[in-house]
């Protein structure tokens, strides 16, 4: 019993080790990518994808719960960087900086002359592949 516990946490140690500590670090080493088209102007998918986030994966405000001097709540967020006609979700595990380890990026980016988004999405892992569209 202790050798299966023992075994259970070297795996699991060395899962959490090799995720992405950065968005950046994410994009270069990942090889699991999707890209599609939404015939949706920007402002329409950048508000679905903000009702989603905010639903399932939170942000930092909402992961701050404290209860007897201890974090109480979901230690997986997200953050949104938005500039011009490209917007990017970057979802993450851990509250810290020092802890954060990432696991998935989403690129929202304007289609010129038309009312199109180009959506791309780069995961830390191949477990995102089965979510991700067969087209």
């Amino acid at each position: 019993m202790k050798l299966i516990l023992i075994i259970s946490f070297i795996f699991t140690l060395t899962g959490c080790v090799g995720m992405p500590k950065s968005s950046q670090e994410l994009q270069e080493k990942s090889n699991t990518r999707h890209q599609f088209v939404v015939n949706k102007g920007l402002e329409a998918v950048e508000n679905s994808y903000d009702k989603f986030f905010n639903k399932c994966y939170y942000n930092l405000s909402h992961s701050k719960t404290y209860l007897n001097h201890a974090r109480v709540g979901v230690d997986q967020a997200f953050d949104k960087l938005k500039d011009g006609n490209h917007i990017k979700y970057s979802i993450y595990f851990g509250t810290s900086p020092k802890s954060k380890k990432y696991a998935l990026d989403v690129d929202l980016l304007k289609v010129a002359d038309s009312n199109s988004v180009k959506v791309e999405l780069v995961a830390a892992t191949g477990m995102w592949k089965r979510h991700f569209p067969n087209y």
